[in-house]
């Protein structure tokens, strides 16, 4: 029997031909998967972006960030090796994405609403932005058990 580091390192034998970023994904999707109020909340903001009609879906994530600060901005990105990225820079890689796999929308997460505006004025990904409310919006709480199985299942 394996504990702590090891069992993190080592996949069962059933599974080792999968590697270990498979190992390592299928942990964290483990411990990560929400369950309870947060998994309502996270149904209520699909319902209200109409997710389901609109699979498959590509998330897409523009931080802006500290990185995007007035002043400091030369040692903010000589330690992180971060540079303070517009729109463009991810709509042309997801764009490739959106055009070999067939995805239906993306979902844009940011901390800017900046952003958001911009990539649904200039249609910047070719599909439809989905995006909740606009940066960083709070989920509304809602319980909806019944549908547990149809997200887990697809």
């Amino acid at each position: 029997r394996l504990a702590g580091k090891r069992l993190a390192a080592a996949p069962a034998a059933a599974h080792a031909h999968r590697g270990l970023f498979w190992w390592t994904s299928q942990a964290v999707a483990f411990l990560a998967r929400p369950d309870g109020a947060p998994r309502g909340r996270l149904w209520a903001a699909q319902d209200r972006l109409d997710w389901a009609a609109r699979r498959p879906v590509l998330g897409v994530h523009v931080r802006r960030g500290d990185t995007c600060l007035d002043g400091g901005r030369g040692e903010l990105r000589k330690h992180k090796g971060r540079t303070c990225d517009g729109l463009a820079a991810y709509a042309a890689r997801a764009r490739a994405m959106v055009d070999a796999h067939g995805f239906r929308a993306v979902f844009l997460a940011t901390d800017d609403p900046q952003i958001v505006a911009e990539a649904q004025r200039t249609n910047a990904f070719g599909v439809p932005v989905l995006a909740p409310g606009g940066a960083r919006a709070p989920l509304e709480n809602s319980t909806r058990p019944a549908r547990e199985q149809q997200y887990e299942n697809s």
